[in-house]
């Protein structure tokens, strides 16, 4: 054992058997239909500003920041989801964000100045929607391997159809009760991933077995648990894998530029129709969902064949 050792110190986990299926096809129905709801509501807050921006008398510009701080905020979520994940599960973590997540729709309407509304809906509700959303995709991972590309490209498909349904729905809700009552709703509809998430049950061998093996003077060893703070942070501040993995650093980058443009469309389009006096403006967002769907199950399906790795197929798409 001794020989596998470079140091005093090191950690290692357990290896899980995945069953990529089973059980596993409830656990992605559940992400999918949280999918639906989170995504198909964060592509409608472009239909909003128009209306928020009258209420709190801003300008445009500030108005933007709305959507811009809930998804920017939800991105950078990526360290604190992996790390709340990997120390208090998947389950638990996405049922208190969905808690905290569909609380910021209903209490954001009630706040006085927009400043105020930013810090609500913007900070805190973007680094729960994150939480909510990505850690998903963390439980996907311990439920498929070989079937993984599969169950990726159907989970974030159901995000389409979620902007498909709910993007019309909000215009609809805007039209003829408001904003805050839309928010209001919107609200109650997400805690619907609160009772999905009841349904993501951990693997019997999900947690993962983190010990620490130091030697000792005598030439043994001695074996002590990490404690929670310590994973903890660890996987928060652990950037090995950017060190590591050349291509996973290219994915990153590559993803930065793409999300730096991807949801502009979402939040001007609505602006724009306004301008040109088109009313039904929200099927536009709907039908760009719904054109997106069929694509991400193919290249769900073409990753689990092997038949480009799934960096080539990153570059083909763009």
């Amino acid at each position: 054992m001794s020989s596998k050792l470079e140091s005093d110190v090191k950690s290692y986990s357990a290896d899980k058997k995945k069953p990529n299926g089973g059980y596993g096809w409830i656990i992605l129905l559940s992400i999918s239909l949280n999918n639906f709801i989170l995504v198909g509501c964060m592509y409608s807050l472009g239909i909003l500003l128009k209306d928020v921006k009258n209420y709190f008398e801003i300008s445009q510009k500030k108005a933007n920041l709305l959507p811009s701080f809930n998804i920017g905020f939800m991105f950078l979520s990526g360290p604190l989801t992996s790390a709340l994940a990997a120390q208090f599960g998947c389950r638990k973590v996405i049922m208190l964000s969905g808690l905290v997540h569909s609380t910021m729709y209903i209490i954001s309407p009630l706040m006085p100045n927009f400043d105020l509304m930013l810090l609500s809906f913007g900070l805190i509700g973007g680094l729960s929607y994150g939480c909510t959303l990505l850690t998903g995709f963390v439980i996907l991972v311990d439920y498929f391997d070989v079937k993984l590309g599969i169950a990726n490209g159907i989970a974030v498909a159901s995000s389409g159809l979620g902007s498909f349904a709910l993007a019309p729905l909000s215009g609809f809700l805007i039209k003829n009760y408001g904003w805050k009552i839309t928010m209001y709703i919107m609200g109650a509809v997400t805690f619907f991933c609160v009772l999905f998430a009841a349904f993501l049950k951990p693997l019997k061998n999900d947690q993962k077995t983190m010990i620490e093996m130091e030697s000792l003077q005598n030439g043994k060893f001695k074996i002590r648990k990490k404690t929670g703070i310590a994973n903890f942070l660890k996987e928060i501040f652990n950037f090995n894998l950017l060190k590591e993995n050349k291509a996973y650093v290219c994915i990153v980058m590559s993803n930065f530029f793409i999300f730096f443009a991807y949801f502009i469309p979402f939040i001007y389009i609505p602006i724009r129709a306004n301008d040109l006096g088109i009313e039904n403006y929200s099927w536009i967002i709907g039908i760009i969902g719904m054109a997106n769907i069929p694509i991400r199950v193919l290249f769900g399906f073409l990753c689990d064949r092997k038949f480009l790795r799934a960096i080539h197929m990153n570059r083909t798409k763009l």
